[in-house]
């Protein structure tokens, strides 16, 4: 026996769910046989109260929450199509045989064994060709480290420190040569 009430509340409400929902749902089989017996026997008159009655029915399951609405818009369309196929006289798979048939699919072209370049894939104008990686990068080591070699070229700690004091100097006279004759330097 459960031990809280709340837990007893959702069981009565789950137990009357349940026998509305089979009522509906047993309302909603016996209206769709019907129809199919009326559409069977070709019935004009019934079929159409018939009809109006079995979508309305679908539209209650769908309010109260028993059925789908994608589900209820497809049992909808597939009895509409029943109706229409016995209106204009054509059987109900009629519609499907009268489709032109498909065509067949062209074959793919054969693929070029690897390791050899189509025309397109080598074509001599493409700008990938013209790039060339930087100099002072040679290449990764293969050793699996992603560290790469400085190239030969590439300026060392001692070459760094008397740039750095040429370009110091040359900053120096660019700023003498700016400054205006009758100031003072500082």
């Amino acid at each position: 026996m459960a031990k809280h009430l709340s837990v007893e509340k959702r069981q009565r409400q789950n137990e009357k769910a349940n026998l509305r929902n089979r009522m509906i749902k047993s309302k909603l089989k016996s209206a769709k046989k019907r129809l199919e017996i009326s559409i069977e026997n070709r019935e004009n008159e019934s079929m159409s109260a018939l009809y109006n009655e079995y979508m309305s029915l679908v539209d209650q399951a769908v309010s109260k929450g028993v059925i789908h609405k994608n589900t209820a818009s497809r049992k909808k369309m597939q009895m509409a199509k029943k109706m229409n196929s016995v209106r204009s006289g054509k059987p109900a798979g009629a519609e499907k045989a009268a489709k032109a048939p498909k065509r067949e699919k062209a074959p793919k072209a054969a693929k070029a064994p690897k390791g050899v370049k189509t025309p397109t894939e080598a074509s001599p104008a493409s700008p990938e060709s013209d790039v060339k990686p930087p100099e002072s990068i040679k290449s990764a080591k293969t050793d699996g480290s992603k560290k790469l070699e400085e190239s030969e070229e590439a300026p060392k700690s001692s070459e760094v420190s008397e740039s750095s004091e040429t370009a110091e100097s040359e900053v120096t006279r660019a700023s003498e040569e700016d400054a205006p004759a009758g100031e003072p330097e500082k």
